[in-house]
């Protein structure tokens, strides 16, 4: 099963969200900004980066998918694991 989702939905409440086994994803909040050379408005957004280092399991993701899927924690493990693997 795929946690692409998961992941998405996590980022855009977290900062920082933990894959055990294959690393973190860390958000940066962009303000909204106005480019007068232009003349256009951007809004709001999030930079996105990866540091393969942070793979230590936090329970972040695992237990938005036991919840979101009506999983037991245990059984969320493994879709992680199994998504990793």
């Amino acid at each position: 099963m795929a946690i692409e989702r998961e992941i998405r939905e996590l980022l855009h409440e977290h900062d920082l969200v933990i894959v055990p086994g294959f690393g973190g994803l860390l958000g940066q909040r962009r303000a909204a900004r106005i480019d007068e050379a232009h003349r256009l408005i951007h809004p709001p957004s999030k930079d996105i980066s990866f540091n393969r280092q942070l793979v230590r399991n936090d329970g972040l993701l695992s237990d938005h998918i036991a919840s979101r899927r009506g999983l037991l924690h245990a059984q969320a493990v493994e879709v992680v694991d199994r998504a990793v693997g």
